[in-house]
């Protein structure tokens, strides 16, 4: 059944399932907002965001963080996401249950702010993308994969506190019978207030009566343009002053939207790859690379308990474009007098860009501490689709085409060697 228009809908529950109501029409009101909130979320879950979503979350003004405005739903970027079973468990499936049969994953959230809540009531009712517990990154948000009557499969995912959109669900227009805006237009002015008032896009009106937009970068500069040029470029390029944002959608770019493997992973990672290996429990130099699009930001010190350090990883990357005609970005110090840039980039890399920013910013244990990295860096590509790896980091840096360099003697480096472990020495 389909009906003319909003009000015609809220008439009909009003006059027949809220009749018994001191209010009806309020009644069918709060009904219709909540149908609304509930479409939302299923939309935003069919667009495979549903591990992305926190709900009802209170998020701070864009530099007051003394004032925060609930939302209704926030999008956020996963640092970290568990998947797993439970054969057997008895309802309500609380958060505290939740959160120990996470901790016995070998998850490490730190301190915590716990939150009473359960997944599954007594009753079976479900909570969607329901919130264990908050950390001073963010909060750890349970959702459930699929259930059967023995058992069930759930996804935990530790969400970063600063999220990447926020939906507010108002009704707005003129109610039947009104000549000017109800009280919903009002609402809708509130929601319209804190998508403004959290993010770091500021509108400002300008003498001739057209918007203007400005965002102040870390470094102090002000990007400004009109409001919705500046906002579409925003949108277009993803681009932020945080190295782990705007490297790694550049890195999906060139990937076609997918990386497969992140080998040096960490419990704070944002990359999100398909398949992540983090100590203790994987090694990503002994692990598997037989993944067709890699992402490789290695450590960039000398791992002295297992012998490793930076040539290892290159070793790996350019191995596993030679034998498993992997796609592979590594992101490293530019050090071109060194053995591991003259074994593995030279003359087997297809291009390599040299970034513009010395300062490259890297996250800290999932939080920003401000510092740059002390030296210049490289996004170094072993892979057949060059040219779309220069389309998409000429932005970033110089892109140079190493493919004249293949099969050439460079110097004394002519072959692939495999480093040995300090404590073979």
């Amino acid at each position: 059944m389909s009906y003319p228009s909003v009000d015609a809908l809220q008439k009909t529950l009003a006059e027949t399932v809220f009749k018994y109501a001191a209010d009806k029409k309020k009644a069918a009101g709060r009904a219709l907002g909540t149908l609304v909130e509930i479409i939302t979320f299923y939309t935003l879950k069919s667009w495979g965001l549903r591990n992305n979503i926190a709900i009802e979350r209170p998020l701070p003004e864009y530099a007051n963080p003394g004032i925060s405005h609930n939302v209704e739903y926030s999008l956020h970027p996963i640092i970290e996401k568990t998947a797993f079973p439970l054969e057997k468990y008895v309802l309500p499936l609380t958060s505290s249950k939740l959160r120990r049969e996470l901790f016995k994953t070998g998850a490490q959230p730190g301190k915590l702010v716990t939150k009473d809540a359960s997944l599954l009531s007594l009753g079976g009712i479900l909570r969607n993308a329901c919130t264990l517990c908050e950390t001073d990154i963010g909060p750890y948000v349970a959702s459930i994969d699929a259930r059967t009557q023995t058992g069930l499969t759930l996804t935990i995912a530790h969400l970063h506190k600063h999220p990447f959109a926020i939906f507010e669900c108002k009704r707005v227009g003129v109610e039947e019978g009104m000549k000017k805006g109800p009280q919903t237009i009002e609402k809708a002015k509130q929601g319209a207030y804190v998508a403004r008032s959290v993010s770091g896009l500021q509108k400002i009106r300008l003498r001739d009566g057209s918007m203007a937009g400005v965002i102040h970068l870390s470094n102090g500069d002000l990007y400004h343009g009109p409001y919705h040029k500046l906002l579409r470029d925003v949108i277009d390029s993803n681009e932020a002053d945080l190295l782990s944002q705007f490297i790694l959608t550049a890195v999906r770019k060139v990937f076609g939207g997918k990386i497969d493997l992140d080998p040096c992973s960490n419990a704070h990672s944002i990359v999100d790859a398909e398949v992540e290996y983090h100590l203790p429990l994987q090694d990503g130099l002994k692990e598997s690379w037989n993944y067709p699009k890699i992402f490789v930001n290695p450590p960039y010190g000398i791992d002295q308990e297992r012998g490793t350090s930076i040539k290892h990883w290159l070793y790996h990357c350019a191995t596993a474009n030679r034998g498993h005609d992997s796609e592979v970005l590594a992101l490293v110090p530019v050090a071109t007098n060194t053995g591991h840039w003259k074994n593995y980039v030279f003359g087997r890399a297809t291009g390599v860009c040299f970034l513009y920013d010395t300062r490259l910013k890297f996250l800290v244990d999932g939080r920003d501490e401000g510092k740059g990295a002390p030296m210049s860096c490289a996004m170094i590509y072993w892979g057949k689709n060059y040219d779309r790896f220069f389309e998409v980091f000429i932005r970033y840096g110089a892109v140079l085409d190493f493919r004249p360099l293949y099969g050439k003697q460079i110097g004394e480096y002519d072959r692939i060697v495999e480093p040995v472990l300090l404590s073979e020495f």
